[in-house]
């Protein structure tokens, strides 16, 4: 096994060094190819400020770990555009960052598709996902950490155990995502203030034999707000949504329509 087939280095101070973009003609293609596993295609092993990827395709055809894993360090200010990656064993991209953005890009064929987190158990804070999508994960879309003021907008993810999951969510938002085939939609494992406006699921769910208990769980917090809850042709389930985490009897999830109903 060895550590990478690229990796990245920037001189200078951790503050100042940076400013990478790797830019792609027509989603140019880094496949691994390679007889040895490496724990990533491309790996960041320190702090990186404005790294950038636009419309590239990185590949690890499992047989890395990650496509890209730039979580050794913070990186900030990332912006990740109209690119693919793939093929991870473990994660199809993962990155330690705060203040970034990804667009029009996709995380498939891997064990997870993006996860985002933070350098030790520190948080990751405004952090944007509008119009990614998530595809042929086996475990896990979106797995997101300790996430405060971010959003999702407009995101996907088809064919997955679980579509998004939140270690924790604070000031977070949910707007027009959605998922299919997938069997459980959203897990949030804490929160302060968690909102999902106007989600929509096609053919989600379990089996009759083992159904999936809650499409959507909150665990343990309060302040979440859910409206627009669209379940259609689902698969075996018990409740739509679910409050599972004790917060000392001030557990609130505030339901503004008629969505939840059965």
């Amino acid at each position: 096994t060895s550590d990478c087939a690229l990796e990245l280095r920037c001189a200078g101070s951790q503050y100042s060094r940076g400013n990478i973009k790797i830019t792609g003609t027509h989603y140019s293609r880094v496949v691994l190819d390679s007889s040895a596993t490496s724990n990533a295609l491309l790996s960041v092993p320190i702090r990186a400020n404005y790294l950038a990827f636009d419309g590239v395709v990185f590949d690890a055809n499992s047989k890395a770990n990650y496509a890209v894993n730039a979580s050794v360090e913070y990186c900030p200010y990332m912006t990740v555009r109209k690119s693919t990656f793939r093929g991870g064993i473990v994660a199809a991209f993962r990155a330690a960052t705060y203040v970034s953005t990804f667009s029009d890009t996709i995380f498939s064929n891997s064990k997870v598709g993006v996860q985002i987190v933070g350098v030790g158990s520190n948080i990751i804070t405004s952090i944007n996902f509008t119009s990614c999508y998530a595809l042929s994960c086996e475990d896990i879309g979106y797995d997101l950490g300790l996430m405060t003021y971010s959003n999702l907008t407009s995101c996907a993810c088809d064919a997955a155990k679980l579509a998004y999951y939140f270690s924790s969510a604070r000031g977070v938002v949910m707007t027009a995502c959605g998922a299919e085939r997938v069997g459980k939609l959203i897990h949030v494992h804490t929160y302060r203030g968690m909102q999902i406006n106007g989600f929509y699921s096609l053919a989600g769910g379990g089996t009759a034999e083992a159904p999936t208990e809650h499409m959507i769980e909150f665990g343990a917090g309060f302040g979440g707000v859910v409206s627009g809850i669209n379940i259609e042709k689902p698969k075996q389930y018990i409740y739509k949504l679910g409050s599972t985490g004790s917060s000392y009897g001030f557990e609130g999830i505030t339901v503004l329509d008629d969505s939840i109903s059965r």
